[in-house]
């Protein structure tokens, strides 16, 4: 949201301090186009910021869809949604391993992953953060795996994403995800 709304500072606000303006100024003539100008420059900024809210509420619209998108293409298995989601200069890091643009991303990463069997999984995006031109945002995801002798385990997998405004779609240029997985007990 945009600085403005995070102090409480709405249009409900902005009109109130336009009426206490007007209550204020009293009513000479003189006094009354100085009133006529700042009400005119109120109404002006008030206008403005409620441009910026709506654009940056089109903003994390868009860049909430883009990581839900990303995700349905993981499960699915759609290297090509996935390619329109991504940068081509991306970043991947994953439990100190990296991968350097999509090329790499898609060919030493997804498609070796791609041939295991998908393990059931659930995921929440926890936070998202936009600007006009930026956001970055963390999922969390519980992947139930099945370890050799039939045990099943829940890994949790955090994912924090750093997208960018490109030719006005938004892309994720950073990925890192993080995987935590539970130690074997010692039967």
């Amino acid at each position: 949201m945009a600085k403005f709304a995070h102090r409480g500072c709405g249009r409900g606000t902005l009109v109130f301090i336009c009426i206490m303006l007007l209550a204020t100024c009293g009513s000479a003539p003189a006094q009354t186009s100085n009133t006529d100008k700042r009400i005119g420059n109120l109404e002006a900024r008030v206008r403005a910021l409620e441009s910026e809210l709506q654009t940056l509420k089109r903003s994390e619209a868009e860049a909430r869809s883009v990581i839900t998108e990303f995700h349905k293409s993981l499960t699915s298995r759609d290297l090509g949604a996935i390619e329109k989601l991504v940068a081509p200069e991306i970043v991947v890091l994953e439990n100190g391993n990296r991968n350097d643009g999509w090329a790499d991303f898609r060919d030493n990463h997804l498609k070796p992953e791609f041939k295991e069997t998908a393990a059931p999984s659930s995921w929440e995006l926890v936070k998202l953060v936009v600007t006009p031109k930026m956001a970055w945002g963390y999922t969390k995801q519980v992947v139930t795996v099945t370890r050799e002798g039939g045990q099943e385990v829940e890994l949790l997998v955090w994912a924090v994403y750093v997208l960018e405004t490109r030719e006005g779609q938004w892309k994720i240029t950073l990925l890192d995800w993080s995987v935590k997985v539970p130690r074997q007990s010692k039967s």
